[in-house]
């Protein structure tokens, strides 16, 4: 698997952050949650693609919000609970896996 997330400070003083985050989509209650695996960030919504686009837009939010005020990502990445780790990789053997792209973005500092 690749590197979830390499943050890269360019020439310019801006910012590039890329890399894969698998994330477990499931039903809470009358929720759905977006729980990120490789960084512990959730998000819920009130159907499978509020929840997949408030995950999206709330960690790009978290990404340039720590690279504004830390210059790092050392406060976001880290793996969520192993308890969702369990979850995924049960779900996986009976489900196709789906990638969810992030829009393309590069946060400022």
């Amino acid at each position: 698997m690749k590197k979830p997330i390499v943050h890269t400070r360019n020439p310019d003083g801006t910012d590039t952050v890329h890399g894969v985050v698998r994330v477990l989509l499931y039903r809470d209650g009358r929720h759905f949650i977006a729980q990120g695996l490789e960084v512990d960030y959730c998000a819920a919504g009130d159907n499978l693609e509020d929840a997949k686009q408030n995950f999206a837009k709330g960690f790009i939010a978290t990404i340039s919000a720590n690279l504004a005020k830390f210059g790092t990502l050392n406060n976001v990445i880290s793996p969520a609970p192993a308890e969702f780790f369990r979850r995924f990789y049960a779900a996986a053997a009976e489900l196709e896996a789906e990638d969810m792209d992030l829009p393309e973005t590069s946060p400022q500092s």
